[in-house]
């Protein structure tokens, strides 16, 4: 029976990347060094732009200083976080579980910015689905799930808090103008759910060809001292 391209692990992907345990560290500390680069474009995007908006143009009623004052808190704790990973990341070791803990501050974070700048409404949603995408770049298909699991609980809870806590479940079911529509919160948690596929397909993709070329050299490197 032929295998498909694209299954992993291959018995020969597994025997690779067993056999040089320092590239696979090296793939997830790259990815991890770049999961951090985007994580501070992000946050200095945003930053730069919810100024814009709060200074220059203000035209948003929700655009309070106590939200000013709480964006300003998540940043910092975010900032926080990317200059922590760059000082861990260069030492060129991470410490057990270390992507994890990062996924998981980074789903934390978004799910309080998305809060506190309106919910399940804000178009900051978006955000996850970008979270589950830079799961992809620490190279392992564990991460990808969990952060596909992750944000959608998170998005689930924000959809709860609004409809039976911020709102009221009495007038969130009997006000049209307030209820988010079914089809809104399907986009939301498909957009979610095909990110996680199409993440888990690239790490699949990288480590099947990383394992390829590894037991290729591995193979070569036998040949000539045969």
């Amino acid at each position: 029976m032929t295998e498909r391209p694209d299954s992993e692990p291959f018995p020969e992907v597994t025997a690779g990347l067993a056999m040089n345990s320092a590239v696979v560290d090296g793939l997830t500390i790259a990815g991890e060094s770049r999961a951090n680069l985007i994580r501070v474009l992000a946050i200095a995007i945003f930053f730069l732009q919810h100024c814009v908006n709060f200074y220059f143009l203000n035209t948003d009623d929700s655009l309070t200083e106590r939200f000013h004052t709480q964006v300003i808190l998540l940043v910092a704790a975010w900032g926080s976080l990317a200059a922590m990973v760059h000082h861990v990341v260069r030492r060129q070791s991470l410490p057990a579980s270390f992507s994890l803990m990062t996924l998981m501050a980074d789903l934390v974070l978004t799910f309080l910015l998305v809060n506190v700048a309106g919910g399940p409404q804000s178009a900051l949603v978006l955000l996850f689905p970008i979270i589950v995408f830079s799961s992809a770049l620490r190279q392992d298909l564990s991460l990808v799930r969990i952060a596909v699991a992750g944000s959608l609980f998170a998005y689930g809870v924000l959809l709860a808090n609004y409809a039976w806590n911020q709102t009221g479940a009495e007038r969130y079911y009997s006000e049209s103008s307030l209820r988010i529509a079914r089809s809104e919160q399907l986009i939301v948690a498909a957009s979610i759910a095909v990110s996680g596929l199409m993440a888990g397909q690239i790490v699949r993709q990288r480590r099947i060809l990383v394992a390829q070329r590894l037991t290729t050299v591995l193979a070569s490197g036998e040949k000539s001292h045969g």
